[in-house]
Parts: C-alpha cells; structure tokens; sequence
C-alpha cells in the first residue's frame, strides 16, 4: 500500500510504492510533449539564424516544457501529504499551457 509521501519518480525501485497515476500521467504527457518537440526541432531544416519565427517558436516551446517538468518535479518535492499533492497537482494542470481541457479532465479523473 502506498504511503502519503509516496513519490511517483520511485517507480522501478524495488520495495516503492505504486505510483500515483495522476502524476504518472501528467509526466507521461510532459515526456510526449517533449519528444514531440525535440524531433519537430531535429527534423527541421536549417533555419536563417534570428529570421525563422517558426523554428524560434519551437525552441521557446521547448523551452517551456522543460521548464514545466522542472516545475512538477519541484512541486512534487515540496508535497508532505496525498490532499498536498492532490491539490499541487490540480493546481499545475489548470495552470499549465501544456494540457487541453481533454488531458485536464483524463487527469482530473485520477485524481
């Protein structure tokens, strides 16, 4: 049985808990959009440096979600109890620029 302070990142460790399958989630959707961006970034041809908005605006979206994965592993240390992380978490989707109302309402039926 999972404890309150249970952490999503011990999956795969012999003896941790379960993980939480919000979190899971929310982490999953973070790595896929990542590895989105990275091959769109990879596969794209060589931009005229300053001049392409399209490629910039790649980056700056890549930027962002690893900035948004930073956040949520932050989050996630700083939560002590499940109401804590249940309501981090809540609040990271319904801020976050990454999830649609569809991811949100997958998540929030987790939670």
């Amino acid at each position: 049985m999972a404890t309150e302070t249970a952490r999503p990142w011990a999956e795969g460790r012999e003896g941790a808990p379960a993980p939480d399958p919000a979190w899971h989630r929310v982490r999953e959707h973070l790595e896929a959009a990542r590895r989105r961006l990275h091959d769109a970034v990879a596969s794209y041809p060589a931009p005229i440096a300053g001049c392409d908005t399209q490629f910039n605006t790649l980056l700056e979206e890549q930027y962002r979600v690893a900035d948004e994965r930073r956040r949520l592993d932050q989050i996630d240390a700083a939560c002590a109890t499940a109401a804590e992380r249940r309501a981090a978490l809540e609040s990271f989707i319904a801020t976050s620029p990454s999830f649609d109302e569809d991811a949100r309402r997958a998540i929030r039926a987790l939670l």
